[in-house]
């Protein structure tokens, strides 16, 4: 494959609370002759708390100038980076950027996308897979998760068991999301 010079990260302020903290962009020549665009990004959306992590990008046939994919293709994303390039970073997205605070590296809403993954509420369904995605944690300690807080009374006592289950993983995924920000040298400048 054919590797094209990514471009420069960008870096903005924090505190103006714009749209886009800091990017790397990589587009890839794939075997075909298409090309694959990786767009790693620290997002601050105004409003909210604090940035996130995303990767996102498009595919592009041999030939067209439209592209036929794109969007969330971590699938594509990774075959055309064998290397593992983004690897990681395809699982934590969606997750905070907030060094110093309890949520740094944490998915999205991750108490609440967990309780409705473990089949607590109302409208919720248990579902191993997509808690252990939300999670970053493997199919069977989603399981036993589930598994746990089913066997529990009352719906308090199965939320104490997913929050302990979060608390637990805060750690870990902090350390991730330095490691992806180290990997890719994301640099936030804080005013």
């Amino acid at each position: 494959m054919e590797k094209y010079t990514p471009a420069k990260p960008i870096t903005q302020s924090l505190k103006e609370k714009i749209e886009m903290v800091v990017e790397v962009k990589d587009v890839v020549k794939t075997p075909d002759g298409g090309t694959t665009t990786s767009d790693l990004k620290l997002s601050h959306l105004k409003g909210n708390k604090y940035p996130y992590l995303s990767l996102t990008g498009h595919r592009r046939d041999p030939g067209e100038t439209k592209p036929s994919m794109f969007g969330t293709i971590h699938g594509e994303i990774l075959k055309a980076h064998p290397d593992g390039k983004y690897h990681l970073a395809a699982k934590y997205h969606l997750h905070t950027y907030a060094p110093g605070t309890e949520e740094h590296g944490a998915p999205i809403h991750a108490l609440e996308n967990a309780y409705y993954h473990a089949g607590i509420g109302e409208y919720s369904k248990q579902n191993a897979d997509n808690l252990a995605g939300h999670l970053v944690t493997p199919k069977e300690h989603a399981q036993a998760i589930i598994d746990h807080a089913a066997h529990l009374p009352d719906e308090e006592s199965k939320k104490r068991v997913v929050k302990a289950s979060v608390e637990g993983m805060k750690h870990h995924w902090a350390n991730h999301m330095d490691a992806i920000v180290a990997k890719h040298n994301l640099k936030v400048e804080h005013s």
